[in-house]
Parts: C-alpha cells; structure tokens; sequence
C-alpha cells in the first residue's frame, strides 16, 4: 500500500487525481472482496468444527469465489471435501433405509451439483469407483416408488398429488421406457382431474386439464386424444354464458355535449370489434337480435332498468345481460392563446377578427351493469373513463368571413372542415380508446361468472 501510495506522488499533475480514483476505487474492491472472502471462510472453519462438513464445504466454495488465491479456504476444502462427499453418501443411505428412497436420489442431485462447485473452484474430487452405479440404481428406485404413489393418488382422487409425483420422478433422468410411464400417468391424471372438474361444475379448471392432458397425449386419433377433446367439448359447451348486450345510451347531461353521431358511431365500433370477438366461455348474442326484441319491448331509445334487463334476457334466452350509458360527456378548452389581427373587406373596410388556439379535453364516463335474471339483480356495476386531448385554433369574426380579404392559410382559421378535422382527430382516439376499455371490462366481469 505504502509503495502505491509513493508511486502517485510521481504521476503528472494532470493525470494524477484520474489515477488516484481509479486506483483508490481497486484498493476498495480488493479489500472488500478479501473480507468477504476472510468471513466466509471463518463460518466454513466454524461449521467443520461441528462435524458439519457439506455446509462447511460450501462456505469455502464461496470464499474462494471472492478470492480463488485464498490458501486456508482452498486447503480446508481440499481436507473437508471428501468428508463432505461421505456424508451426501451417507444421507441417500439413511434416507433409503427409511423407506424415503426420492429424498436419497436428491441427495444423489445434490452431490451431483457439490462435484460441480468443486470443479468450477479448481478442486475437483474423484467420485467413488461405484458412484455412477448407486447414482443409478437410487433413480431408477425413485421412478418406481413415486409412479406407485402416483397411481395411488390418482385412485383416491388427489389429483395434484399424482402430477406432484410424477413431475418428481422426472427429474431423476428417467430412461424412454420411464418416459413413457410417467406421461401416461400424467395423461391419466389430467382426464381423471377434467372428468372431477365437471362434475363439480368447474368448467374452466375441466378445459385446462383436457388441454394438458391433449398435449401430453399427442396424438388426437389415440384413445386418450380422442377423450381429452370430447373432454374439452364438454366444458365448454356446459360452461359458455350466452350474454345479451344491449346497445349504450345516454344520460341528459351527457347529450348536450354528445357530439352528433358518436353514440351511435360507439356502438357500431362495440358490435364489430368487442361483441363480435369475445373470448371463450363466452357466447355474446346477435345484436340485430337484441335490437328487435328491445324494439318489441318498447326499450329503445331509453336507459334500462334492472327489471327491464331482466324481460330482455327472457325474451331472447340470455344468461346475463350487459346494459349500460353514457353518464358524462364534456369538452372543454384549455392553455387558451388569443390575439386580435387585423384585416381589410374585399371593399377595402378595415376590420379585425379574433384568433384563438389551445387544448380541447374530451372526458367520457360510461356506466354499464351486468344483470342476471336469476336474481333479477346487477351482479356487477362499473363505471369507466376515458379522456382524450389535442389541439385546437380557430378564427371568430362578427360578420360574413368570406367578405374577407384573407391569405390561404387565414381562411383555413375559419374553415368549418378544417375546425372538424381537429375534433374528429381527437374523438376517434376517444371512441378507439372505450371502445378498447369497455370490452375488456365487461368480458372480465363475465370471465368471473365462469367456474
């Protein structure tokens, strides 16, 4: 250290405070990873006192990790290790004569990733001259015992026990023949968990067993293929929610604001890009349907009511039905500039009109209700907003602004075409964007129908 240290007093001045970080900032890793080095292994010394060799095994590991020139570290390992292989042996031994023959063939896992630890520390140990024998006959004990324990789990009806024990057995290296067992009895597990799913009305949970269980089938001509699919058909067909969406409405607050043809612009854009694609477990019904028998109850054009919602499904045989307003619909302006310029009339009469630009704010809330018929009650009310914001400028004269003596780009101030093109611009983010937030909303809320 002292030597570094003379050694920067004869660096040049203008280099020397760029060394002096550099070199202060090594000095603090290398002494950071030197303690760290030192404390692990004083925890290493202190566990192999205790005759707890694998763990003290590991903590010289570490050190020489943080420093791979670490001498005490790096002779203890190389005294420990060996014992600590022992007592791995001497773990899967115990284990097995237990009867705990899958813990034995995990110590055999971890043995396997010590060798690897001793190996990436530059002291690899040898492995007994039978190792790769014992390793094997305890997989091949394992696989047995925990497909036994599998089908047993399977008769008894507890399924996720039975994929437990056959998703342990395949981390013991199973040979192809052992493949083939332990994918059959997950195919097994899977149809038997559908088959149980259905039976209590859990339609979601039966369809992901039948999936599972076709994937791992393979082949949808096979016996079990061909049951994972009628498994599936089953679910879904017993599952699905036939749901009656009935066209948005509007509150009298919201249509003053409403611009013209947006509400029925929204509810065109709902029936072709949310109702016409839901997803499944959900059946949305035809809305050229649900129009007319809202016209034969006399509905359209009115906000429904709880009871109303309730006739509607009767009357078209739906599940639940979604209805729902506009509450709010407002635009305002904001961060408004105006200034005065001045013009002449096509006479040649001086006059002035007034420019202004700014910020338009769109804000809708829409509410929606999901009722179902059964109880005669929404089981489900929420409300969404969605804003929308962009530009604005436009001109304001108090007579006939065609009589102006204007430029091209002055007359564009007063345009009508041109002042729709920024509320159209703005409105069709605003419609994309509820149309986007209501779908997913409603089809959450009728996802959460579905057992």
């Amino acid at each position: 250290m002292q030597g570094i240290m003379l050694g920067l007093q004869f660096l040049p001045p203008r280099h020397s405070s760029r060394w002096v970080g550099a070199l202060a900032l090594t000095l603090v890793l290398a002494i950071g990873g030197c303690a760290s080095a030192n404390k692990r292994y004083q925890q290493g010394s202190e566990l192999e006192q205790q005759g707890r060799y694998i763990e003290a095994a590991r903590k010289y590991i570490d050190a020489l990790k943080k420093d791979g020139d670490h001498p005490q570290a790096r002779a203890r390992l190389r005294a420990v290790g060996p014992r600590a292989v022992d007592s791995f042996l001497e773990n899967a031994q115990l284990a097995a004569a237990s009867g705990r023959v899958a813990d034995a063939a995990d110590s055999y896992l971890r043995l396997d990733e010590f060798f690897a630890a001793l190996a990436g520390v530059g002291e690899p140990i040898p492995r007994p001259s039978d190792y790769a024998d014992q390793r094997r006959t305890m997989f091949d004990e394992a696989i047995g015992a925990l497909i036994d324990d599998g089908r047993a789990s399977e008769e008894a009806g507890a399924w996720y026990a039975a994929k437990r024990a056959y998703n342990r057995a395949d981390r013991y290296f199973p040979d192809p023949g052992q493949v083939d067992l332990l994918i059959d009895g997950l195919v097994s597990t899977y149809l038997g968990w559908s088959e149980a799913d259905l039976d209590m009305g859990r339609y979601r949970s039966a369809l992901e067993h039948a999936d599972q269980a076709f994937s791992l089938a393979g082949d949808p001509d096979s016996e079990a293929g061909r049951t994972a699919l009628e498994l599936r058909a089953t679910a879904i067909d017993l599952g699905t929610i036939v749901v009656a969406v009935a066209p948005l409405w509007r509150t009298d607050d919201a249509a003053r604001f409403l611009p013209e043809g947006f509400l029925t612009a929204l509810n065109d854009e709902l029936e072709l890009e949310a109702w016409s694609d839901p997803p499944m477990f959900i059946a949305v019904m035809d809305p050229l349907l649900v129009r007319r028998a809202l016209r034969d109850l006399r509905y359209h054009s009115t906000l429904m009511t709880v009871p109303e919602a309730t006739r509607l499904s009767r009357e078209v045989g739906a599940d639940v039905v979604v209805t729902g307003d506009i509450e709010i619909f407002t635009v305002t302006e904001r961060d408004v500039r105006e200034e005065v310029r001045n013009a002449t009339t096509r006479a040649g009469k001086p006059v002035s009109y007034l420019r202004r630009w700014g910020t338009l704010d769109y804000r809708m809330r829409l509410h929606y209700a999901v009722v179902d018929p059964l109880s005669q009650r929404a089981v489900r009310e929420r409300t969404i907003e969605v804003r929308e914001s962009g530009r604005f400028e436009r001109a304001v004269y108090q007579g006939d602004w065609t009589n102006l003596d204007l430029t091209r780009n002055e007359r564009r101030w007063f345009e009508a075409d041109r002042q729709l093109e920024f509320t159209l611009a703005i409105e069709e983010e605003l419609l994309g964007e509820a149309v986007l937030e209501f779908g997913e909303r409603v089809y959450r809320d009728l996802l959460n129908r579905v057992r």
